[in-house]
């Protein structure tokens, strides 16, 4: 079955009976195909392809969808642009007094200056971070035994490098968030392909389900007005005395009886009508479809096994469990590493020059008189680790529940295929029997209504018959949209069901 067939499928429902030679009035053929009596005069009239665009276009939870997948595809870009150079730039001034040890003893010497730094900072994928600076100061001072001192200018460049090596080292901790923010961009895109399998499959079961009502409908109508005519007859022979009084409440009852299910079957397809254009994205006031076409008849010949290994290939409930487990596995190794304590290199060099104008300070620098520089390793031990083993042990337990859910998840969505295919099969069984069901009750309301032609039965003995093709009709039609609905969850479960609808709407 593909979803074109769905559109295009030409109608397959029994044919009304053709008419026969009856007295005035009294031709049951006749009132069944009354098309006075069609339940979708008035209203849109769809095929399942042009309902499911709609659906597709218009839908709020699918537009959400789309909305949280681009959200996530953002949070990926943003996590991916943390590894950029970070430009820096301060500006100081700083004014006060210093002691100052001279020949003759303590001396205090006040000092102003103005300082400006400019440089880049860099993270890299390793965890290596290393900046890069220059530092411009200008600076003055004066004691009361050196006297006031010239204006001196400071130059300096400075190389930073710091590395890692327990905590928040590698790049499985350094990027742990950019893999999170990918596999959540993933089970976005997921979320969305499963909101669009699970909504096509809501659409053409309510679609279907709408076309079920209608023919209940129809067959109630024309049920009713088979009934008006016969009580009408009955209270002409009833003011003559050919028939009794229980008789005519018989019919009244049966009257009354049709008529609530006539109100029943309309009320039915108005609330189903109601949820398809909520499915459309659409408001009650816009529920006016009514479907184009017959649901085609369905002849698959599935295998249990095969559907098995297509549902858990690609069922998206299955899809979206493991994309929960992986983001469980980045998060418990990234709780274990912070767990560890923490070591670190740092190393700095520093070449400075000083003079009474820039371009002297800048001499010296050239001339790389004044180099300095220092490396350190650095230890930190918390005194007590409880949290953060406990943040481990626990990020490690929420995997196992992940991979249990699973586990448990693929274990129902095979026990729900097999089900549903043994209903499936069993379906198909009952549509071959229903409908040797209807061909015999069509022949009986041959039977009856040509006995009723010759004086040799009652228009009870035909309304009867054409009461039992009509229930067996509504089987035929039930157990195809039965079929039918089946087949959609199976092609939910296995993940197949969007590919059919893309291609049909292609």
């Amino acid at each position: 079955m593909s979803f074109t067939s769905l559109a295009l499928a030409a109608p397959a429902f029994a044919q009304a009976v053709a008419p026969k030679e009856t007295p005035e009035g009294a031709n049951p053929a006749a009132l069944l195909a009354s098309e006075a009596a069609d339940p979708s005069e008035g209203f849109e009239s769809q095929t399942p392809k042009e309902v499911l665009e709609r659906a597709m276009t218009h839908n709020p939870n699918l537009q959400a969808a789309v909305l949280a997948w681009r959200q996530a595809k953002l949070q990926v870009v943003s996590q991916d642009n943390q590894f950029v150079p970070l430009a820096f730039a301060e500006v100081g001034y700083s004014t006060g007094r210093r002691p100052y040890q001279g020949r003759d003893g303590v001396q205090l010497l006040s000092s102003d200056s103005i300082r400006f730094s400019t440089g880049l900072n860099q993270t890299f994928r390793s965890a290596t971070r290393v900046g890069v600076s220059l530092e411009v100061e200008r600076a003055a001072e004066d004691s009361i035994v050196l006297g006031d001192l010239d204006d001196t200018f400071g130059l300096g460049f400075l190389l930073t490098v710091s590395q890692p090596w327990l905590r928040g080292f590698g790049q499985e901790t350094i990027l742990a968030e950019l893999h999170i923010a990918e596999v959540r961009r993933d089970a976005a895109l997921a979320e969305q392909e499963r909101q669009a399998n699970a909504l096509a499959r809501q659409v053409l079961d309510a679609y279907w389900s709408l076309w079920f009502s209608e023919q209940q409908i129809r067959i109630n109508q024309s049920a009713l007005q088979l009934a008006r005519q016969e009580l009408k007859r009955a209270q002409e022979q009833f003011k003559v005395g050919e028939i009794s009084a229980s008789q005519m409440v018989s019919l009244e009852t049966e009257l009354a009886r049709l008529t609530e299910d006539l109100v029943r079957s309309q009320a039915t397809r108005q609330t189903q009508q109601f949820q398809l254009a909520a499915l459309l994205g659409e408001s009650p006031d816009k529920a006016t479809l009514t479907p184009a076409t017959e649901p085609p008849d369905v002849y698959d010949n599935l295998r249990r096994a095969d559907l098995f290994a297509e549902a858990e290939k690609r069922s998206y409930e299955l899809q979206s469990l493991k994309y929960t487990a992986e983001i469980a596995r980045i998060q418990a190794a990234l709780a274990k590493n912070r767990s560890l304590p923490s070591l670190s290199t740092d190393a700095t060099v520093r070449v400075s020059g000083l003079g009474d104008d820039v371009p002297a300070a800048f001499e010296q620098i050239g001339g790389l008189e004044a180099i300095s520089g220092n490396i350190s390793l650095r230890l930190e031990l918390p005194i007590i680790n409880r949290a953060a083993r406990a943040d481990a042990e626990r990020a490690a337990l929420e995997v196992e529940i992940a991979e249990t859910k699973y586990r448990a998840a693929r274990d129902q969505l095979q026990s729900r295929v097999a089900s549903t295919l043994s209903n499936f099969e069993s379906a198909q069984s009952r549509l071959e029997l229903a409908k040797k069901t209807a061909t015999l009750a069509e022949r009986q309301v041959e039977i009856q209504s040509t006995l009723f032609a010759n004086g040799n039965t009652t228009m009870l003995d035909v309304v009867s018959a054409i009461q039992q093709r009509n229930q067996a009709q509504l089987r035929v039609a039930s157990t195809r949209v039965e079929i039918l609905k089946l087949r959609l969850e199976l092609e939910e479960a296995t993940g197949t069901l969007l590919e059919r609808v893309s291609a049909a709407l292609e």
